[in-house]
């Protein structure tokens, strides 16, 4: 699926929250305790859209009206890491985590944080 090694695609990636979950697992909604504050779903979000992640990883996790990312890379949707420039490279990072927010219900325009490692 990539051509290069992970550690090294791991050095051109944008990095939010970090949120593991197995999505070969049927993921259903989850409940909080009510002694949590607020009540609130947790749900795993997928697009064919954007590649697809390694292992055990998820596109997106989405709760109440939030939605995480981790570790997008540049790669088209089959996969395949694009070769280019570090604007090129950006752009398909951008129409990538464009496609995951919009299947959850968000966009680039609800961003609240962001961090680039390379």
């Amino acid at each position: 699926m990539f051509s290069r090694p992970v550690s090294r695609a791991i050095g051109v990636t944008v990095h939010m929250r970090p949120i593991v979950i197995r999505p070969s697992t049927p993921v259903s909604p989850i409940r909080l305790p009510s002694s949590t504050m607020a009540q609130s779903t947790i749900s795993s979000v997928h697009t064919n859209k954007a590649y697809a992640p390694f292992a055990h990883y998820s596109q997106a996790i989405k709760t109440g009206n939030q939605v995480y990312l981790s570790g997008q890379i540049p790669a088209d949707v089959e996969g395949n890491l694009i070769k280019g420039s570090t604007v090129e490279k950006t752009e398909a990072i951008i129409k990538n985590t464009e496609a995951i927010l919009k299947e959850a219900g968000s966009g680039l325009d609800y961003l609240r944080q962001t961090g680039l490692s390379h």
